[in-house]
Formats: structure tokens, C-alpha cells, sequence
């Protein structure tokens, strides 16, 4: 979490209007669920992969390293729509016999879990985007605006603040445990990992009471109130939106009408 706000701070969209990107974003990500093809979810996923890359000056092996983290639990959500039981004799691309029947993918499973896997991919390249490209802070200020209820708002806010409270509390209860050679051999590991996680939940606790009487003591009401950045227009990325989106129903059509 550290890691991609500290992205989205350093990136050259950073202080373009966050609308902009929240558009370029819901759209494609609309567009890409609504195909469900192979070839629009590439796309989708060149296409904001490369935006990624270039506008928040990331290299590709730092981008595949944050996207490998929901790869695996693609791969082993999709693994049985790959794999599945056929009567035996049925025509497979691989498969091992099992009694009357047989195990292996066939070239529809192939197919479809392809097409998941593609889709779930381009709809995180869109959801990277917004991320690596937007400051919280300017999402917070685009949804004051929007109707949703200020109370949601206010909780949306709170609870990213708590986010670094236990990232920051779980630091340094480890680092204190390191010092002490917790984590010296498993059995010393996996004493000092319950300990840490019996123990944090109370230690956050505490501290984010002392935050929120923190807030209470500055006047706080149920709504955090903050000075609003001055955003640069982003008309460019509605042009962008409307390409990229008519590229990928082209595509899809086109593919239907071969298919």
C-alpha cells in the first residue's frame, strides 16, 4: 500500500483531474467484463499496461511483480475451468485416465479459461491505472463531490488512514521481534507470527482511539474537511477513453462475426 501511494504521488498524472482517469478507467473496465474476449481483454490490458509504465515511470519487471500478485490467484481460481472430467474418449488436449473417465483440458475449457484469465487481467490493468496514476486524496475529493453520502466518504477516509496504522504497528512489532531473534528456526517463527497477530488487533486499537480523540479535540464532527487541490483539465483522456473503447468493440464484432 506504501509502494503504490508513494507511485501514484510521483507520477506525471498525478495532478491531472482525477475524473479524467476515473472515466478512462471505468470505462475499459466496463468494456473489457461486457466482451469477455480474449483479444479485448490484450488490449485492454497493452493499452493500460503501457500507460502504467510510461506516465508512472515504472519498469516492467516492477509491474509484473505487482501483477503477479493477483495472477496467482487467477491461476488457481480458473484451474478448474482448465481442468475437468470427460467420458473417456472423448478428444482432449491433454488428459490422464482415470477408471471409466478421463481428467485433462479440452480445447473448449482451454479456451474459456483463457478468455477469464484475459478479462480478469485487462479489468486489473484498468484498476492498476487508477492506481498507480491517482492519489488517494484526489479520489476522496471526487466522490465529495459525487452522491454519494458524505458519511461513506468519511469512512472511506478513516479506514485508508487505519491501513498504515496496522501496517505501521505490525512493522514495528516485528522489527522489536527480530531484535529479540523471534524469528530464529520455525518454531521460534511461528510463535512470534501468533504472537504478533494476537497482539496487533489491540495495539491498532488502542491507536486509533488516540487518533480519533485526536480528531474530536480538533473539532471533528463526522466529516473530514480538507483544502482542495487545483487539478489540470484532462480532456485529452476522454478522447483517449472513446478510442481505446471503440478499438476494443470493434475488435469484439469483428471477432464475432469471423467466429
Amino acid at each position: 500500500m506504501n509502494q503504490i501511494d508513494s507511485i501514484a504521488y510521483h507520477s506525471k498524472l498525478a495532478w491531472i483531474d482525477p475524473k479524467a482517469k476515473l472515466c478512462f478507467s471505468l470505462v475499459l473496465l466496463c468494456v473489457c467484463i461486457g466482451c469477455r474476449s480474449i483479444l479485448v481483454g490484450a488490449l485492454v490490458l497493452l493499452v493500460t499496461a503501457g500507460a502504467t509504465l510510461f506516465f508512472a515511470r515504472l519498469s516492467l519487471r516492477r509491474y509484473l511483480h505487482f501483477l503477479s500478485i493477483p495472477l496467482g490467484f487467477l491461476l488457481v481460481g480458473t484451474l478448474t475451468i482448465f481442468i475437468s472430467v470427460y467420458p473417456a474418449g472423448e478428444k482432449l488436449l491433454a488428459g490422464i485416465p482415470i477408471g471409466g473417465s478421463q481428467v485433462g483440458i479440452s480445447a473448449q475449457s482451454f479456451l474459456e479459461g483463457l478468455r477469464l484469465c484475459a478479462t480478469a487481467l485487462g479489468a486489473v490493468g484498468c484498476m492498476y491505472f487508477l492506481s498507480f496514476n491517482t492519489p488517494m486524496t484526489g479520489l476522496f475529493a471526487l466522490f465529495r463531490k459525487s452522491p454519494l453520502p458524505e458519511v461513506v466518504v468519511s469512512l472511506m477516509e478513516l479506514i485508508y488512514r487505519y491501513i498504515f496504522v496496522l501496517w505501521e504497528e505490525a512493522a514495528t512489532m516485528k522489527t522489536a521481534q527480530n531484535a529479540r531473534l523471534g524469528y530464529q528456526g520455525i518454531r521460534h517463527s511461528i510463535a512470534s507470527f501468533g504472537t504478533l497477530v494476537g497482539t496487533l488487533f489491540f495495539r491498532a486499537y488502542q491507536r486509533c482511539d488516540r487518533i480519533y480523540s485526536a480528531l474530536e479535540s480538533r473539532g471533528y464532527q463526522g466529516s473530514l474537511e480538507a483544502l482542495q487541490e487545483e487539478y489540470q483539465p484532462g480532456k485529452g483522456w476522454y478522447g483517449a477513453t472513446f478510442l481505446t473503447a471503440a478499438a476494443a468493440l470493434g475488435i469484439f464484432f469483428l471477432e464475432r462475426s469471423v467466429l
